[in-house]
This record gives C-alpha cells, structure tokens and sequence, in this order.
C-alpha cells in the first residue's frame, strides 16, 4: 500500500493495511523491516512524549493526519490510558521483520485517504482506508 523510510539506512516501514473497523475506529497493519546490519531498539522511540512511560516498547506515537480537514488522530487508548497498540516490542534485529498494528479513531466516511505518520519515518501519503 504504502512505505516510509526511516531515519535510520535500511530501515523502513510498510503499511499492509488501513481499514474501518465497526464502532468507530481504523485499524493499521505494518511492518517495519530493519535492512540494517544493527538492531534497532524501541524504547520510547515510537511511543507519545505525552504518555511516556506508558509507550514504551510500543507505536502509541504513530498518527494519523488528515491533510483536507486540518485534524490529527492519534492511537485510541482505554480506560486505564494504555495505547491500543502493538506493545512489549524490545527490539527488531538486524535483517529482520516486524508486524506492528494501531487502532484510531475514525475518520469521517468522506476522507478516503490520510497520511500516515511514525516517529523517526518519512509520512506515508495518501494511503488508502478500506472498508
């Protein structure tokens, strides 16, 4: 569908899915592929500064943008603020893959394609959101 190159050489994520799930949320299916000859740690890389401690080893900091109307979405959290979110990730060894996924809120049913943004990658635009 899509792709997004870290900042790191070789590594990248590729998005597999973006669908609307009943109740109101989208779910995003990746996979983050470490082309590197190092590991590439997690910690608090890819989780929200504003739930810190909360998001590490997790994506909780990968969002959603909405280009057309000006809005933001970032990973749906529960009652006890945990990210609904891949989680307890350490690490992606070199030459390794990784399946990740996050659940939104979704977007109106008129935005049929939003960006896609994860720490420490290049956006992902335009990416299509199925049903």
């Amino acid at each position: 569908m899509a792709t997004a190159d870290g900042e790191t050489p070789g590594i990248k994520a590729e998005i597999q899915e973006l669908k609307r799930n009943s109740g109101g949320t989208v779910t995003l299916k990746l996979t983050l592929i470490n082309g590197s000859d190092k590991e590439l740690g997690f910690g608090y890389n890819f989780g929200d500064p504003d739930h810190h401690i909360k998001d590490h080893a997790s994506v909780g900091g990968i969002s959603l943008i909405d280009a057309v109307n000006k809005k933001k979405y970032l990973v749906a959290r529960d009652s006890e603020d945990t990210c609904l979110c891949s989680r307890g990730v350490n690490s992606v060894g070199a030459g390794e893959r990784l399946n990740l996924w996050a659940k939104f809120p979704a977007p109106p049913d008129d935005v049929q394609k939003i960006n896609v943004a994860i720490p420490h990658f290049s956006p992902a635009d335009d990416v299509p959101i199925s049903h």
